[in-house]
C-alpha cells in the first residue's frame, strides 16, 4: 500500500518538512517563530476589529487572538492540500512512494501547529485558566486537527492537481471561511442569531475555533465540540483515503 509505505519512511518526509521550514526563515533571528508571529499579528488585528465592531471594553481580546490562530492552523491544512502535489512535483521521479508528496507538506503544517499550540498554551496560562486538563485538551485538539488536515490533504490535493480550476475554488472557500468563522464575532453578538447559528453549524472549522474560545473563556471545553471534531476527522480521513486510493495510479500522469 502506497500510504503505508510512505508512513514508514517518516524520517525522510519529516526531515524534508523541517528543512523546508528552515529554508523559509533562513538567516533570521527568530527562525520558525516568524511563521507563528505572522498569525499572532493578524490575530491581534482581528482582536481590535472585534473591539471596534462589538467590544464594550478596551484591550486585547485573547479569545479572538486564539480563535484566529486556530483558524490559521485549519486553513493552513486546506491551503496546503491545494498545492501539496503541485509544489512537490520535483519528488515525482524520486522513486519514493507518491504519498510522501502529501506527507511532507502535511508534516510542515503539523509542526507549525505545534508551535502555535505553545503560544495558545501561554495565552491560556496568562489568562489564569491553565491546568493539566487544559493541556490535555489542547493536545487532543491539535492531534485531531492534524488528522483532519491529513484527510483534507488526501482528499483535496488530487482534485487540485487534476482540475486546476479547483484550486481557485479552494482559495475562495478559504476567504469565505474567514468571515463565516466565529473569530471576531459570537452568536450572542449577532442580530440574526438564527442565521449565525446555521453558519456555525455548517462551518467545518467552527467547532475547533469554538472549543479553543471556550477553553480561554471558561477553562473547559464542551464535549460536543470535541465529538463534532472527531466525527469530522473520521469522515475526512475516510473520504481522503478513498480519494487518494482511487487517484494514486493516475497522479504521475497529471503532473
Amino acid at each position: 500500500m502506497d500510504l503505508g509505505s510512505g508512513i514508514k519512511l517518516w524520517p525522510i518526509w519529516g526531515r524534508l518538512a523541517i528543512r523546508e521550514i528552515q529554508l523559509s526563515v533562513h538567516r533570521t533571528v527568530l527562525g520558525p517563530f516568524w511563521l507563528v508571529l505572522q498569525r499572532i499579528f493578524v490575530g491581534v488585528a482581528f482582536s481590535f476589529l472585534g473591539l471596534v465592531l462589538w467590544g464594550n471594553s478596551g484591550g486585547l481580546n485573547v479569545e479572538v487572538l486564539v480563535a484566529y490562530m486556530v483558524y490559521a492552523i485549519m486553513i493552513g491544512y486546506l491551503q496546503t492540500a491545494n498545492t501539496a502535489l503541485i509544489s512537490t512535483i520535483n519528488l515525482a521521479d524520486s522513486g519514493l512512494p507518491i504519498s510522501i508528496r502529501l506527507l511532507k507538506p502535511w508534516a510542515r503544517e503539523f509542526l507549525l501547529s505545534l508551535i502555535s499550540s505553545i503560544v495558545i498554551l501561554l495565552v491560556v496560562g496568562f489568562s489564569g485558566k491553565f491546568s493539566y486538563q487544559a493541556l490535555l485538551v489542547v493536545i487532543i485538539l491539535i492531534i485531531c486537527m492534524g488528522m483532519w488536515g491529513l484527510g483534507i490533504i488526501m482528499l483535496v490535493s488530487p482534485l487540485a492537481l487534476r482540475f486546476r480550476d479547483f484550486s481557485q475554488i479552494v482559495l475562495l472557500i478559504s476567504i469565505v471561511l474567514m468571515f463565516f468563522s466565529p473569530i471576531f464575532w459570537n452568536i450572542s453578538d449577532a442580530k440574526n442569531k438564527e442565521l449565525a447559528y446555521n453558519i456555525v453549524t455548517f462551518n467545518p472549522i467552527a467547532d475547533s475555533i469554538l472549543a479553543f474560545r471556550s477553553l480561554i473563556g471558561t477553562g473547559s471545553v464542551s464535549m460536543n465540540y470535541v465529538m463534532h471534531l472527531l466525527i469530522q476527522t473520521i469522515v475526512a480521513i475516510g473520504f481522503g483515503f478513498l480519494c487518494f486510493s482511487i487517484s494514486r495510479r493516475r497522479i504521475p500522469y497529471w503532473n
